[in-house]
This record gives C-alpha cells, structure tokens and sequence, in this order.
C-alpha cells in the first residue's frame, strides 16, 4: 500500500486524491478547528488518520500562533516559539499579518521520526510539508531511517539554499518552482 504524510494539512487539497485512490496517510494539522473538520473530511478514507498537533525539532510542546482568517490567511498559522528557523508569518509584510493573530496556544508536538515510529511506516512514498517556515526545524531534526520517495515542501519562508543542500547530501534530485520544492530520491 503506498502511503502519505502531509504536515500542516489545513485544507487537505494536495494529497486528497491520494487518499481517493486506497493511500494511507496521516494528517498532521495543530489548529484544532482544522483538524476536526478533516477527521470529518476524512472518515470515508479508512487508512488516513488526522493528527492534532506540530512536528517540530522535539517531543514536548510549543507555541503556536492560531490565524483567525478566512481564505489564504487561515493557512497562516505557524510556530510561534524562539527556535524557529523560518520567518515568522505575523512578523512578515511590516507586521500587517498582525490582524490575522486570533491567539497563542501551547501544543503538543513532536519530531518527524516520533511520527513515523509511531504510525509503524517502513516506506513513505509521498512526504508534503508547508509549515509556513518551519520545514527546516524539521527536517534539519530527522535521523533519514525512512527515506521518502518524493518530497514537496513549501520553501516560500525558509533558506531554500540550504533546504536544497541538505536534501542533496540525502541523495535527492532537487528542484523549486515558485513556492515549492521538489525532492526526488
């Protein structure tokens, strides 16, 4: 069975058809609001199960600014802590993301390898985060016991340079396009 983890899935649009042809998954959502309604999204899809929390550079918990927007502005939610390697998504644009800040939660978060174990994946055929700057936090974490097949993640808000060596050094074919970036192994 080929499989899927999407971290930050908000509206589950990438890897939704995915899951319409028998993949497995795990959603991985923090903003509790979202995540319910995935579950709901979702339950017609008997191997795709919804996580409400982070993935992150650890076990534990962190903080975590929840947007209060409607349409793009909804997907702004992000970390909040001082670890955080990206840009910060209420900072950016002179502040003006300020007005979408509904609030600060603590979440319980975990490491890519801590959710891997855990779902018992011995293969991942699709890897997508947008985690709206932290996919370096992320990634820069992850021991590679899973190698995935093919990596997307958003490079919007990150040092895509460096994202695209420590790719490279793992032995994918690396390439970007306006938002995204595309790891092939």
């Amino acid at each position: 069975m080929k499989t899927f983890i999407e971290i930050g899935a908000c509206d589950f649009d990438t890897c939704l058809p995915l899951a319409e042809n028998g993949w497995a998954g795990i959603l991985v959502e923090p903003v509790r609001e979202i995540s319910d309604n995935l579950v709901k999204q979702t339950i017609k899809y008997g191997f795709v199960k919804v996580l409400n929390m982070v993935v992150s550079d650890y076990d534990g918990e962190i903080d975590f600014h929840v947007s209060n927007g409607d349409g793009w502005a909804k997907g702004i939610s992000s970390v909040a802590s001082s670890n955080h390697k990206g840009a910060k998504m209420f900072e950016i644009e002179n502040g003006l993301n300020k007005k979408f800040l509904k609030e600060t939660r603590r979440l319980q978060c975990i490491t890519l390898d801590t959710l891997i174990e855990d779902a018992k994946f011995t293969e991942i055929d699709l890897l997508k985060i947008d985690a709206e700057g932290h996919e370096t936090n992320i990634i820069e974490a992850y021991s590679w016991k899973v190698k995935p097949t093919m990596i997307k993640l958003e490079h919007a808000h990150i040092d895509d340079i460096n994202m695209k060596r420590i790719l490279e050094e793992q032995g994918y074919i690396v390439w970007t396009e306006q938002n995204d970036m595309y790891a092939i192994c």
